[in-house]
Order: C-alpha cells, then structure tokens, then sequence
C-alpha cells in the first residue's frame, strides 16, 4: 500500500475537524472484549533497578560480581527491541562495579548510582558511582568517591530540574552515617547532607510533595529505624531516631508537609505502626494496625498507603489504606489471593488514579500486584525469571515494565487507562518522534493530542483509523487504516504539537481508535519521519 500522502490537504478548526473524525471512526468500529493482564514481551536482560523516558524506552542496570567487571545499562524501546548495551570501561582488575539504581531526566539520559567493590571472595566497600549516559548510549560523565571510607550509594532520583540526588553511605563530620548528596545536571556536586541525629545505614528515599526529600534508614545493629525529612537545599526539616522495630521501614509525604512513618509495632507477632508527624516534625498521631507493613506511600488524594505481608509469619500481599486522621480506610490482607504466596517484596508505587502495585516474587517467577484505589484486588502477574527487582510504571499507556534477575518484562494492563503505546515509529534528523493521548476518553472530559521530538518547523498530519493496518509505507510503517487524516499540523520550534479539546459525545464503550503522525523530514528515509502509533479504547 501506499497511501496518499498526508501532508497535501488543509483543515481548519482542527478541534471541531478532530470531534466530527473520532466521531465518524466510531461509526466504523465494532466495540471488542477487553483483554486481562497480559506480559507483551519478555528479553532476556535482567538487572537490579528498571526506568523509562517519555517515549517509554526502558532503560536496566545490571551487574557481574567479577574482578574488573562494570555496571551495563540496557535500553528498550517500547517493544522490547535492544537499543544498545553501555558501560564505563574501568580497568582496576581487583574492583568491580555493584550496580545500585537507574533513573532518566526530562531529555532521555540515564543516570546510574552503584557502588564500588574491592576483592572477590571477601569483598569490601570502596566507593561510591554515579554516572551519566545519554540518550544514545555514551557516558557523558562518572563521578567516583572512593576513599576506602565510603559506603556506597543505595538509590538516586532526579528533580524537576535534572538536578540529581544520590542516598548513600558515607564519613561526614558526624561519623560514618547515611549521607545524600546532590549533583548539577553536568556532573559537579552542589551539596552533601550527612544525618547527624543516628537515623542509621540508608534504606529509602523519595520527594514529598511540598518538595522536600523524606528518608528511611536502619540500625547496622539492633532492631532500631530512624527517619529524616530534608528540603531540596540539603538542609534537615526533622529528625526521628530510635524507633525500635523489628522490621525494616519507610516514609512517605502528603502535599500539606506531613508525614506518614511506617514501622513494626515492637512486640512479638505485633502488627504495623503509622506515625504521623506534621511539616516540622510533631507527632500528630501513632496507630496500630493489623498486618507487618514495611513499605509506605501517600497518593494525590493525600491518603497513605501501606503494603507488607499479612503478619510477621506469614507471606502474601497485604494492603491498608488510612485516612488523613488514621482511621482505617480499607484493609486487603490477601490481595495476591489463594495462587500466589509472595515474598521478597522489593518496590511499592501508586499510579495517578491511586492504584497501589507491588513487586515481589515467587522464588521461581518475578511478580506484579494491583490494588485498585477501592481496596479491591485487581490482579497478579507473574513472568519467569525469578523475583522481581524492580518496576517501572508507563509515561502515557497501559504498561508496567518490570525487571528481574533474569529477565526484563512489559506487562499490559487494559484496565489502566485508555492508551496503548504500538511503537514502529519512523526515525527523522532527531530520532522517532513520539505521539502521545492524555485524557479519560470519557465523553465531555478533557483530551489531549500531543507531538514530540519531531522536526521542528515542520508540516505534519494527524491519521486517525478504525482499525490498525501495519502496512509499508515511506520507509515505515503506517499503523492506522487511513479514515480520517487531520493534515495542516504545524510542529514548534522544539518540535512540539499539541491539541487539547474534550471527548465528544457519542462513541460506545469498547471502541478502539488507531492514532499516529506522519512529519515532514529531510532527514528520514523518504522525506517523511512517523511517530509511534497509540490505540485509545472508550470506557
């Protein structure tokens, strides 16, 4: 086939063009079924942390305990295809590299925390790495504290601003002490925070939502956790020491500056304590509730919610919700059900609807939980490759990517939004550029059309289909069958294209709407670059 191009006709009023053409494609469509959870791909790349860029590449980072060895980034696209393999080539054959955590910043790159190892059968701590890979592969800058002091990192996260924060283990003015330092997006340290109130080695740390840091550690001996909040300029906001527990803990922050601590009730078979303290550090309440929670997180309706196993003897999957007074919300205590028996929790996040989804593992499978925002069990998934290290929700579809010891993982979820990311974009001067939908597909409510990283300046059209034909076409693929084509688009001069309007009225529920953009571009094969394609279904 070999479709008229798209980029010769003209329209107006592209909002009112975009409502009559959903609105015609609706007509063509039959609703269909919806699909269960589903894994769409499984490669045989494992690793020990897992992240994504707004194109939903999927960057891991992996590690051989090996004299001489490094940390390896990996990068996915969408669909799983191998993108490339990175690595800092570092030549101390008695040192190796433990890879730690992986996050992306707003342009793609890769930021990589590790910690550096001396020996082999006995090996001791000996530096600290964070490390910068950009888009396309190349280390763009690497930063080593290695003293013979230094304990290592355990997790790092990226700011709005790409200013990047590193928690680790080092020797400050206090002692030998969890420590968080915070790097400019070329690489220089800006400050160093190191606890001086004995919160103990790191486990945890996140952004709160009055943008300030909250962090979670444990005594290197005895049952003691200890908690800190810090703002983003390195300074302490509070300091809680002490806490005896015989499990591990977390914290996490609401939007009003309050915090929500999470520890074991310091009893035998005790169950989970929460303690609420206010933006300085005041407690506001501390309760008990039935189940040995040791994970927290706080969603946009400023709600905790906790997840561990159903008691101190017993694994699982458990789940409670409290209100912003500590009553109990609701209780699931049994939400990965009679087939599964998880353990080995490693990562707990909410999504933006206030989905709570665990990784954890069977021992020979790696393992997704879904609670929906109700309490209800919504579904476990399990892939092989033994448990799950970590995930990594989609920027804009129904995705969870997952990593473990053996294997990297895309899981579909249908029930997770309307948008479903098809990939087989067609590369320009600047790379596949992405189309993207945001929106409920609820008739009335807001939605939004959006290209990036496109040529910028550029002539482009919107082709909107009933059904998904995957044909050949200027060196591509054209995804969509072409029933409605929006032409006339003009990108900016980032390479940007937006449309924001509302779902009109009048599609029934099931309905599946193919969307992709075809752009001007000298710099692709035929003088036209393609986005992915994106499916939309009504509710």
């Amino acid at each position: 086939m070999n479709p008229s191009n798209p980029l010769t006709r003209s329209v107006t009023r592209p909002a009112l063009r975009l409502a009559a053409a959903l609105t015609a494609v609706a007509s063509i469509v039959v609703p269909t079924a919806r699909a269960q959870v589903s894994t769409d791909w499984s490669e045989p790349t494992g690793g020990v942390s897992i992240a994504v860029d707004a194109a939903n590449n999927v960057f891991t980072v992996a590690y051989s305990q090996a004299l001489g060895a490094e940390m390896v980034v990996t990068k996915r696209d969408v669909n799983g295809q191998l993108l490339w393999n990175a690595s800092y080539d570092q030549t101390v054959s008695t040192q190796w590299e433990r890879a730690q955590w992986i996050a992306t910043d707003s342009a793609g790159n890769a930021i990589v925390c590790g910690t550096l190892m001396s020996g082999f059968s006995n090996p001791v701590t000996f530096g600290s790495i964070v490390m910068k890979i950009s888009k396309d592969g190349d280390v763009l800058w690497r930063n080593v504290i290695a003293n013979g002091a230094d304990g290592g990192t355990r997790k790092c996260v990226i700011g709005a601003d790409d200013h990047i924060y590193v928690l680790g283990l080092g020797s400050g003015p206090p002692g030998y002490v969890t420590r968080v330092n915070r790097f400019a997006p070329n690489g220089s340290l800006v400050w160093t925070y190191f606890d001086a109130d004995g919160i103990g080695a790191p486990i945890n740390f996140k952004f709160t939502p009055d943008q300030a840091l909250v962090i979670a550690g444990r005594g290197i001996i005895g049952s003691v956790n200890g908690y800190a909040k810090i703002d983003l300029n390195g300074n302490e906001i509070w300091s809680l020491g002490g806490v005896q527990s015989l499990t591990v803990g977390d914290v996490a922050g609401d939007s009003q500056g309050n915090s929500y601590v999470v520890h074991g009730d310091f009893v035998a078979n005790g169950g989970t304590r929460i303690k609420k303290l206010s933006p300085t550090g005041a407690l506001v309440f501390d309760h008990v509730y039935g189940l040995a929670a040791f994970r927290v997180e706080v969603g946009t309706d400023d709600r905790a919610v906790a997840c561990g196993f159903p008691n101190q003897n017993q694994v699982g999957a458990a789940f409670i919700k409290i209100d912003q007074a500590g009553n109990l919300v609701w209780s699931n205590l049994d939400a990965d059900g009679p087939s599964y028996a998880l353990m080995l929790h490693a990562q707990l996040q909410l999504d933006a609807s206030n989905d709570a989804y665990l990784a954890a593992g069977t021992l020979f499978a790696m393992a997704i939980c879904k609670v929906d925002s109700n309490g209800t069990s919504a579904w476990t998934h399990t892939a092989t490759g033994n448990f799950a290290a970590g995930f990594a929700l989609s920027q804009h579809d129904d995705s969870v990517f997952v990593v473990g010891g053996l294997v990297t993982a895309r899981f579909v979820d249908p029930a997770e939004g309307p948008w479903h990311d098809l990939g087989m974009g067609l590369a320009g001067a600047n790379g596949i550029p992405l189309f993207y939908g945001a929106g409920s597909m609820v008739a009335g409510q807001p939605l939004t059309l959006a290209v990036t990283d496109a040529a910028p300046n550029a002539i482009a059209a919107l082709v909107i289909g009933a059904s998904e034909i995957d044909l050949p076409a200027f060196g591509g693929t054209w995804i969509p069958s072409p029933d409605i084509v929006l032409a006339g688009i003009v990108t900016d001069a980032n390479g940007d294209w937006q449309l924001a309007t509302t779902m009109p009225a009048g599609l029934p529920a099931g309905v599946d709407i193919t969307f992709q953009a075809w752009v001007a571009d000298a710099g692709a094969p035929a003088n036209f670059a393609a986005t992915n394609g994106v499916r939309a279904t009504t509710p």
